[in-house]
This record gives structure tokens, sequence and C-alpha cells, in this order.
């Protein structure tokens, strides 16, 4: 009979034991779903941060649109 209570005592610290840790972690981020990193730069004339993949590259440098290259170019001269 002691048994079956030490074990009974045993079961009921482990469910409360798990039951803990997952309220405690239920606040963090779920660590299967990784955070989606996107590379920004900044336009070479206007300073504007913007997706990399959505800028204009020229002359190794960002531009935030042909336009904005061709009025660095006409600074330059």
């Amino acid at each position: 009979m002691s048994f079956i209570r030490l074990l009974l005592i045993a079961g009921i610290i482990w469910l409360l034991f798990h039951l803990i840790k997952k309220l405690v972690s239920k606040g963090d981020a779920d660590p299967g779903k990784s955070l989606e990193i996107t590379p920004m730069v900044r336009c070479g004339y206007c300073d504007v941060y913007l997706v990399r993949q959505d800028a204009y590259f020229k002359d190794n440098n960002y531009y935030c649109s042909p336009d904005h290259y061709e009025k660095k170019q006409q600074e330059k001269t």
C-alpha cells in the first residue's frame, strides 16, 4: 500500500512539474519557428532604407530607383 502511495505522489509531482514548465515556456517564442531576416540597404541618394532585392544596384552602390542613380550622377558633375 505504501508503494502505491509513493508512486501516486511521484506521479502528481511529475505532472505538476511538467504543467508549470509548459506554462512558463508558453510566453517564449516557438523554437521551431525561425525569424526571417531580410537584408536592408540604404539609397545612395536619399538615404532611405529598402529591401536589398528591391534596390537598384549600380556602380557599387544601392539606390531606391534609377532616377536617384541619375540624380547622384548629376551631383558628381
